[in-house]
């Protein structure tokens, strides 16, 4: 298992330009940012800056749940949180109801991240220095 400092200094040794190609990640990142917001913004028909924080609160729910280092993780468990959250609110309308059904996921992330740190698909690293 390679090491991240033998994968930094190797990527300039065999002719990967690592400042243009963190320019284009950031670029990349920028403008997937910025067609979300717009269609976002669209559906509302306003612009606010508190506008894409229920999507950020969801998205990063579901990343820490399924892990950081896992896409399969983060997929499964935002469609997993989407239904628990949905069922939840339709089953406790009057306790839970749509208000609170945000709560619902951090109670389940709270209570994952407390036996499995790294999520359920993530992978468990172990340094020793």
């Amino acid at each position: 298992m390679e090491s991240s400092w033998s994968i930094d200094c190797a990527s300039p040794l065999a002719g990967i330009k690592t400042g243009q190609v963190l320019m284009v990640s950031w670029g990349l990142a920028a403008a997937v940012g910025a067609v979300g917001g717009t269609m976002v913004g669209s559906l509302r028909g306003n612009v606010d800056p508190a506008m894409m924080l229920a999507i950020f609160f969801s998205a990063t729910a579901a990343a820490m749940l399924g892990g950081f280092d896992s896409l399969l993780g983060a997929v499964v468990a935002g469609l997993a949180l989407g239904v628990i959250e949905s069922m939840a609110a339709g089953y406790q309308p009057d306790t839970i109801g749509q208000e609170l059904k945000g709560s619902v996921s951090l109670l389940i992330i709270l209570v994952v991240l407390l036996f499995r740190p790294s999520g359920l698909f993530g992978s468990r690293r172990v340094e020793r220095v």
